[in-house]
């Protein structure tokens, strides 16, 4: 859990830093690949939502419409999960989808996209604002 905060916690840094005028421009800002800041954001949020039912959870309503509310509520619904697995959860396997899933390998998962998606989506908004933070 502390790995996942340690790489969430500059690219959340970053968003704060931009002032509210500057944020919807920055969002809409190239990223790697072709994609813009808020794709590689709402990707990542909706792959945080999907592991959520690799843990045998289910999120009850919709996900926020806005991006950086989206990312929030899906990291802060993936934290209670992990923060409240009972140790006889801990060892569950789920299989989906002709996949099985531990929550081991749901964290390992949550790391991966996290380094690459929150990393990329770093990098884009170090370019895309004026101080270049």
């Amino acid at each position: 859990m502390r790995l996942l905060g340690d790489l969430r916690g500059p690219l959340l840094s970053a968003i704060r830093a931009i002032p509210r005028r500057e944020i919807e421009a920055a969002l809409d800002a190239p990223a790697e690949g072709g994609w813009s800041v808020r794709r590689v954001l709402e990707e990542l949020a909706r792959a945080q939502w999907w592991t959520l039912t690799r843990l045998g959870a289910t999120p009850l309503g919709e996900p926020p419409d806005a991006t950086l509310a989206r990312l929030d509520t899906a990291m802060a619904l993936v934290v209670r999960e992990l923060v409240e697995l009972t140790p006889e959860r801990r060892g569950v396997r789920l299989e989906m989808e002709g996949e099985e899933w531990t929550p081991r390998k749901v964290l390992r998962r949550l790391l991966w996209l996290e380094w690459t998606l929150g990393r990329a989506a770093l990098r884009a908004l170090g370019q895309a604002t004026p101080t270049g933070r």
